[in-house]
């Protein structure tokens, strides 16, 4: 009687477990949603359209030399920035110097011959009037000092040609930007006017140009409101941020 008690009472204790072991487990509690209010107001908002842009230099110039010569020296590095005005390169000044002396020397020369051919013109009409000389010899006198005159005057304007060659034997940058390759070195011959073979190209990157292509059905999106100008962000690829790395902030027109 003692062995079934006992047996009894592990049976019970096996069913026990097994009715624990079977239970359902409690369901896990789902976390609760973050929840943001904001007001709801009324308020304009832009319309936005991205396109890629290509940058583009303001300006490029060309620098050539007006005058032909050797080059001496180069005031700028390949790839630097060069302000209005600077010296970019100066050719040799001797020969401009030597010809500037000549075109001085000339028109003191003719200066002088101007100056006797005026005087004698004036001797010759007091001859005229007192009838010591006939009409063909005044009017000998009058060319004479004519053509004198003029010749000063080719004079004057030959020098100022032979100053000005001189001053074009130091060439300056034009506009304010950042130079190119640059394609001589000092001891080589430079050509005038050579617009085949500049001697540098410079852009103008302060300001720069971005240019926008924008397909075909877009533009009435642009046209909806043509009083009022465009506002232009640009940043660069893969950088969707605006702030530190806007480039550009301007207003553009639709032309």
């Amino acid at each position: 009687m003692m062995f079934k008690g006992h047996g009894g009472r592990c049976a019970l204790l096996l069913a026990a477990a097994l009715a624990q072991g079977c239970a359902p487990k409690a369901p896990a509690k789902a976390p609760r949603p973050s929840v943001t209010v904001a007001q709801v107001r009324l308020q304009d908002v832009p319309r936005q359209l991205e396109a890629t842009g290509t940058v583009e230099p303001w300006q490029t110039v060309a620098v050539t030399s007006q005058v032909g010569g050797i080059l001496r020296s180069v005031g700028f590095r390949e790839g630097s920035e060069v302000t209005a005005g600077q010296v970019l390169f100066r050719l040799d000044p001797r020969p401009f110097e030597a010809a500037l002396e000549q075109a001085r020397a000339a028109m003191a020369r003719d200066g002088a011959q101007e100056e006797t051919a005026r005087l004698d013109l004036e001797r010759a009409r007091a001859l005229h009037e007192r009838r010591l000389i006939s009409d063909s010899e005044l009017q000998a006198k009058r060319a004479a000092a004519i053509t004198t005159a003029a010749t000063v005057r080719s004079d004057s304007a030959a020098v100022s040609t032979a100053r000005l060659n001189l001053e074009y034997a130091t060439i300056r940058s034009p506009l304010t930007g950042r130079t190119g390759r640059l394609l001589l070195q000092p001891g080589n011959l430079v050509k005038s006017v050579d617009t085949g073979n500049p001697l540098v190209v410079i852009d103008q990157i302060r300001p720069i140009r971005v240019r926008f292509a924008l397909s075909q059905q877009e533009l009435p999106r642009v046209l909806v409101d043509r009083t009022k100008p465009l506002t232009v962000r640009v940043h660069p690829r893969g950088d969707t941020t605006q702030g530190a790395s806007t480039l550009v902030s301007q207003m553009a027109e639709l032309t």
